[in-house]
């Protein structure tokens, strides 16, 4: 589906971490996460974690937002 500048791939709810996050001038990102923090906490091992990074990407041309390529991780104890 078609989201910002690009397209969303993880499907389900969308969660904010905080804060906001802004692609370097080379399109870098990244972000750390917390599990022991809202809304991670609630996951165990075994669990699926399908995530997408939405940032601010204020080079971009359109909306000034782009989301990553999706990744998922079956989370280890």
């Amino acid at each position: 589906m078609s989201f910002g500048d690009g397209f969303r791939c993880a499907g389900g709810n969308t969660s904010r971490l905080n804060p906001a996050l802004f692609a370097s001038t080379q399109g870098d990102i990244a972000r750390p996460l917390d599990f022991q923090s809202t809304p991670l906490f609630t996951l165990a091992a075994g669990d699926l974690l399908v995530a997408q990074l939405w940032y601010r990407d204020t080079a971009a041309a359109g909306s000034g937002f782009n989301l990553s390529d999706a990744l998922v991780v079956t989370l280890r104890p």
